[in-house]
């Protein structure tokens, strides 16, 4: 997955040099690119996560709720990543010329 949100940087940053106005910073492109790494980082703690669940035949009621709240942290912020790069591609869109380039 982290190819394909790689990739997406890339058309859009394309995109972003063929408007000629520079509508999202290089300091911009720079972030979100680090931020896939992380998005990398939450992915592994989601399939941790999921296998330790699975394996787990939560009886305690405490453990099986703080096992909840931590999956749902996990899709929060995957769920972040997403948003972060679709923010880029509403940006671009906002700013795209009527005529064709």
């Amino acid at each position: 997955m982290e190819n394909r949100l790689l990739l997406t940087l890339e058309i859009v940053e394309r995109f972003n040099k063929k408007l000629g106005t520079k509508v999202i910073s290089e300091k911009e492109f720079k972030e979100e690119k680090k931020n896939i790494g992380d998005f990398v980082k939450e992915i592994k703690n989601l399939d941790v996560r999921l296998k330790r669940i699975k394996e787990s035949k939560l009886e305690n009621y405490d453990t099986f709720a703080e096992e909840l709240v931590e999956l749902h942290i996990n899709y929060s912020n995957l769920i972040w990543h997403f948003e972060q790069v679709h923010e880029l591609i509403k940006k671009i869109m906002c700013n795209f010329p009527t005529e064709r380039l």
